[in-house]
Formats: structure tokens, sequence, C-alpha cells
């Protein structure tokens, strides 16, 4: 068994993964996620493939009836290795 672990990842700006198609082309998606958010823990399922910031993971949230909760997040599906440099360029632009 793999000593892979595919949740509680601490909280970051974003996370990515990347896959391959057919004919060997690698693609990928990244979740940015907003610093406005509340704390977060990860999850990413390799057989859903599925990036999931949780943010009842590290603590409980309780809302108040009629109180609403605004996330923000981000996706960026890219062709080719994830690309690092944009992806902090567009987190950094994003949360100005």
């Amino acid at each position: 068994m793999a000593s892979w672990r595919h949740s509680d990842w601490p909280a970051a700006p974003w996370y990515g993964y990347t896959f391959r198609l057919a004919h060997d082309k690698v693609a990928g998606v990244a979740v940015l996620n907003h610093p406005g958010n509340p704390p977060s823990l990860w999850y990413n399922h390799r057989d859903a493939r599925m990036l999931n910031p949780c943010i009842v993971a590290p603590t409980e949230l309780t809302l108040k009836a009629l109180e609403s909760l605004l996330l923000h997040y981000r996706v960026v599906v890219h062709d080719g290795p994830t690309p690092r440099d944009l992806l902090n360029r567009f987190y950094t632009q994003w949360t100005r």
C-alpha cells in the first residue's frame, strides 16, 4: 500500500494535479484558495480526481440562522505540467 495521503493537506494558496490523457497528452487542474476563506484542510482522492478544500475539517464552523457564508475559489485548467509560476502570479493578482 502506498504511503501517499489523500486527506488533511495543510492550508495553501493553491493545490493542483496533473494527469495523462490519451496519446500521452498531459493536462491538469488547480484550485486557488482565497485568504478570506475560513481555514481549511484539503482532500484529493485519486480515484475521483477531486481537489476539495474542507472548511469544517480543522474545526467546527457554526452559522447562525439566516447568516450567509461566501467562499471564494478560482479553478484553473491547463495543458501540460503544472504552471507553478503562472498559478502563483494568478493567486497574487487575484488576492490583492
